[in-house]
């Protein structure tokens, strides 16, 4: 029990400590984009307990400071009692979801977990053992003073190693040895205030909306689905199963992406126009908040928006079923719109593509994307320069004009659940969608394979020499089941 009270503790430190920064992430003014904290082995013999950050670029010096005094308000104040609920609860899920499906764990699963017992020491007592001792651990053993007590064992200011890595042309930007040491002296004798958070008391969905009804019921004996189209149009195919006992699948897709865009300027914009909006939260609640009215579910509905097709992919447990129908409600109905969230996924596209000239696999890929579009004017090739073209109001108003009739989409349901135990939440959340008797398609702009063979020679420095190879046949084939 003690050893895995201590691996059970030191997953909520990772959980919280990364959540936070997480939230320092989506500040306008945070110098890095990406955050990640773990503890692990650095060999079989020794425990280390890291965290990295991914710089803006030019924003070393900067993101190395703040880093140290996230690690420092950690070290000095702990968490907070709230944080540690939030954690709670996402463990708990996640340790209530693999209780339920028990009975249908893959075989890797097991055989990994026999390895990390091998080779990590890691605990291994069960599921069944391990679901009653997390309950009984968060409620009477583990609280905010024993997590603050346990920090000092794994966050502290000795035996430490600092590991400050960048391309060779931002050698100047990086800080020197004695400018780190300055740092940490600075930081561990600076005043640093306590960790603050608001209480989010704003609901995901606070409508009253008016459930629809079934007008059509359908048998497909062969695939074994019920398929119901509803009052307001849209068309839903259920097919209950039993391959894992606690997750739904959901499926949403309509004909049309970006392919109805006629014009090829605004593509650019378009093609991220899924990730801006997911980013920005639903309805009032911004990303961050979205998230912790989101703590201790299992569920996640995203957006897409590909060539030909536009939809939603989610999936949930059983207990959280009625919320993945409300985010699929918020979807469609309330996107919003985010100037900081915006600024910062921008940033983190930018320095994705800082280096990119330099990355020679890169470079081959957008080699092909040329060549097998024929040069088409459609093919998107993302760089630094011209993604500062991506506008958030063009996107959101591409995003708007996709998903603007959900009668248009046909939604598929797939997994652990019962289908007179659905159907009223399903009337409810897709059954009050506001839609219209318009239908589309997608649009043929004529983008075409090139004919023969096709030479593309170029030159291009590589840090590591190999060899990349990529062969692409095509013909034209009657599309049918057995085809595809």
């Amino acid at each position: 029990q003690e050893g895995y009270l201590e691996y059970l503790s030191v997953g909520l430190i990772e959980t919280m400590f990364q959540n936070r920064l997480e939230k320092e992430v989506k500040k306008k003014d945070c110098p890095f984009v990406e955050s990640s904290v773990q503890h692990g082995s650095l060999n079989r013999l020794t425990d280390a307990f890291a965290v990295y950050v991914v710089s803006k670029p030019g924003k070393e010096r900067e993101s190395f400071r703040e880093l140290l005094e996230q690690i420092e308000k950690v070290r000095r104040y702990g968490f907070l009692s709230t944080e540690l609920e939030r954690a709670k609860k996402d463990f708990l899920a996640i340790y209530t979801k693999a209780y339920n499906e028990r009975k249908t764990n893959k075989s890797r699963n097991y055989v990994q977990e026999y390895v990390n017992h091998f080779l990590e020491n890691e605990p291994t007592p069960g599921i069944a053992w391990e679901y009653v001792f997390v309950q009984y651990a968060f409620d009477q053993m583990i609280d905010s003073v024993v997590i603050n007590r346990m920090i000092p064992n794994y966050i502290h200011s000795y035996n430490m190693i600092i590991d400050i890595s960048a391309a060779e042309k931002d050698k100047a930007s990086l800080p020197t040895k004695e400018e780190v040491l300055k740092q940490l002296s600075e930081v561990s004798n600076s005043m640093i205030k306590a960790y603050e958070e608001k209480r989010i008391t704003t609901p995901l969905l606070d409508k009253k909306l008016k459930s629809g009804t079934i007008v059509k019921e359908s048998k497909n004996d062969i695939l074994k689905t019920t398929e119901w189209t509803l009052s307001n149009g849209i068309k839903v195919i259920l097919k209950p199963t039993d391959f894992k006992k606690d997750e739904i699948l959901l499926s949403a897709f309509s004909a049309g992406g970006t392919s109805t865009i006629a014009d090829s300027k605004q593509l650019l914009t378009a093609s991220v126009a899924d990730d801006i909006i997911a980013n920005n939260g639903l309805g009032k609640l911004d990303n961050e908040q979205l998230s912790e009215v989101l703590s201790g579910k299992i569920v996640s509905v995203m957006p897409y928006i590909s060539t030909y097709e536009e939809g939603l992919s989610g999936s949930s447990t059983i207990k959280d079923f009625e919320t993945l129908l409300q985010l699929a409600y918020l979807r469609f109905m309330e996107p919003r719109t985010d100037s900081d969230s915006f600024d910062l996924l921008m940033s983190m596209f930018a320095t994705q593509l800082e280096n990119k000239t330099a990355d020679s696999r890169l470079i081959f890929s957008d080699s092909l994307s040329l060549i097998l579009s024929n040069h088409s004017d459609r093919t998107i090739i993302y760089t630094k320069e011209n993604i500062k073209g991506i506008k958030e109001k063009q996107a959101l108003e591409v995003y708007k004009k996709r998903f603007k009739n959900p009668a248009d989409f046909v939604f598929c349901f797939v997994g652990s659940f019962d289908i007179d135990s659905v159907k009223p939440q399903i009337l409810k959340y897709l059954g009050s969608l506001k839609t219209s008797n318009k239908r589309e398609s997608w649009i043929d702009n004529g983008v075409r394979y090139p004919k023969g063979m096709i030479t593309n020679h170029f030159e291009q420095k590589m840090e590591v020499e190999k060899s990349s190879v990529y062969l692409h046949f095509w013909n034209d084939m009657p599309f049918n089941f057995e085809n595809s």
